[in-house]
């Protein structure tokens, strides 16, 4: 049983699109970005 909005989308969508998540994963995902660069950095992968 899925509840569905006006808009046809089952509510746990809306649930997961809404700005909270999306800022959220935005944040998690730039804080893993610079972990995965300081760590190439020490270890001296960085061939620019």
């Amino acid at each position: 049983m899925t509840t569905r909005t006006d808009h046809g989308s089952p509510a746990w969508i809306r649930a997961l699109l809404s700005p909270r998540w999306v800022l959220l994963l935005a944040r998690l995902a730039l804080v893993f970005a610079t972990i995965l660069s300081d760590a190439n950095h020490v270890a001296g992968d960085s061939r620019a």
